[in-house]
């Protein structure tokens, strides 16, 4: 189905398109798991100095995102697809090593969930009774 024809299921400004963006968005901005470890590891850290690295980095990634995004659309214009490499021909070996970066750039970024799920894992099991962790420890 079109994404023209899919615009009577949603509501105005809900549709398909937008719901993609939203998640390019999340994918670029998903480090924030992290945000317990980074503010822990921050070197002579404030809770000032902590905002004001934490606003820059936003705004740096916003840019970039956007400039991605507004360069894309001037180039290829209302037919511009979703994931912008698509737009090239398939055998642009440019495209297919930004295709092969992106693949890299995904791969790379499980860890930081990975890490933000251990680190949680760990607080919880250091805050159980010492009873009921010992019971849990395998005997000798």
């Amino acid at each position: 189905m079109p994404v023209s024809s899919c615009r009577t299921m949603w509501s105005p400004g809900l549709t398909p398109a937008a719901l993609a963006l939203a998640g390019s968005i999340n994918t670029a901005f998903m480090a924030h798991l992290n945000v317990p470890r980074f503010a822990h590891e921050l070197r002579d850290a404030t809770p000032k100095r902590f905002g004001r690295l934490v606003c820059v980095s936003f705004a740096i990634t916003g840019l970039i995102v956007g400039a991605v995004a507004v360069g894309g659309a001037m180039t290829f214009g209302r037919e511009c697809q979703g994931l912008l490499l698509l737009n090239y021909h398939a055998h642009d070996l440019g495209a297919q090593l930004m295709c092969a970066a992106a693949c890299v750039s995904v791969l790379a970024g499980f860890p930081l969930i990975f890490l933000a799920l251990r680190d949680a894992a760990d607080s919880y099991l250091s805050r159980r009774p010492a009873a009921a962790a010992s019971a849990a420890a395998p005997k000798s």
